[in-house]
């Protein structure tokens, strides 16, 4: 554990078909644990190796156009 923790907004971009490692963890991977900024999780369809293709890779796209927007 980090002795203290990122004063940052973070934004999680995930697939919607998430692996049996993240079925014991929070909705945002745990990263309340390691952050003291607010946390946006956006989900994605798709496996974490599929969810950048096709439709999903043109939601990541806006998800990341409206973060550098702001």
């Amino acid at each position: 554990m980090p002795r203290h923790k990122l004063r940052k907004e973070i934004t999680l971009i995930k697939a919607s078909d998430s692996v049996d490692m993240t079925k014991n963890i929070s909705v945002t991977y745990d990263l309340e644990k390691v952050c003291d900024g607010k946390i946006t999780v956006h989900t994605v369809e798709g496996t974490h190796n599929t969810f950048i293709l096709e439709k999903g890779a043109k939601d990541v796209s806006n998800f990341l156009s409206d973060i550098s927007s702001h």
